[in-house]
């Protein structure tokens, strides 16, 4: 299912793609849990999914989701943690949340300074 999904994605049918991303998140959830990379891997798809389609309140929540459980078990350091502080950055900005946006854009920054 989630091959289908980026297949849809790829194809720019992203409501086909959320069709399918919505009940795959939930089988991850129940089978997997909610920490496991995996889920948090269909979680972040989603939560793109729906900002491309502009249902940015749905992408918001999912974000602020993964980058919790990202920080969490993988740190702030690892690149899947950084892609979910610009993927939610970005929900900020869209969302005028200028605030927000620019503590996560000085978090981004600070971070990847780290790691050069």
């Amino acid at each position: 299912m989630e091959n289908l999904a980026r297949t849809y994605s790829d194809l720019e049918e992203f409501q086909k793609e959320e069709e399918l991303e919505v009940p795959l998140l939930e089988k991850r959830r129940k089978l997997l849990g909610v920490d496991h990379p995996e889920t948090l891997t269909v979680m972040a798809n989603l939560a793109v999914t729906h900002y491309t389609l502009g249902d940015l309140n749905k992408a918001l929540g999912l974000e602020v989701e993964v980058l919790q459980k990202r920080r969490q078990l993988l740190g702030d350091k690892h690149p899947d943690t950084i892609l979910a502080m610009e993927n939610l950055e970005a929900t900020y900005q869209e969302l005028s949340q200028q605030e927000e946006m620019e503590e996560l854009e000085q978090l981004i920054e600070d971070t990847k300074k780290l790691l050069l």
